[in-house]
């Protein structure tokens, strides 16, 4: 994991939680004339509550495939934690960019190994 550049920023409040704050992104290196655009497309901020250890907050870049030169700030918050059969899940996530929000996911319900009938998979 040479390639990764990983660096601890400290703690901020997050929805009201302490969270560690983690800086990943991918390290320059030599000759490689893509370089940039690596460090730019991979450049990830996650911030992790110092309680719960659950993500609550990713900070990325989303690049457009058509257009390098395209690209946009989001941040996406993580929240309402549920235990499924011992597992946590979050329940919404929301993603905002420039201060907006432009999404929300908010489940319902979750349910493991339900199986899916054959015919989700027809291609007809």
């Amino acid at each position: 994991m040479s390639d990764v550049s990983i660096l601890y920023l400290g703690t901020e409040e997050v929805n009201g939680q302490t969270a560690h704050v983690i800086d990943l992104q991918h390290a320059a290196t030599d000759g490689d004339s893509f370089s940039i655009i690596r460090q730019k497309g991979t450049h990830t901020i996650i911030s992790v509550s110092t309680t719960t250890f659950f993500p609550l907050k990713i900070q990325f870049t989303f690049s457009s495939i058509s257009d390098l030169k395209t690209s946009l700030p989001v941040t996406r918050y993580w929240s309402n934690y549920q235990s499924v059969q011992g597992i946590s899940v979050p329940f919404i996530a929301q993603d905002f960019a420039g201060g907006k929000l432009l999404s929300t996911l908010q489940l319902d319900s979750v349910q493991w190994n339900v199986g899916l009938p054959e015919s989700d998979f027809d291609t007809k």
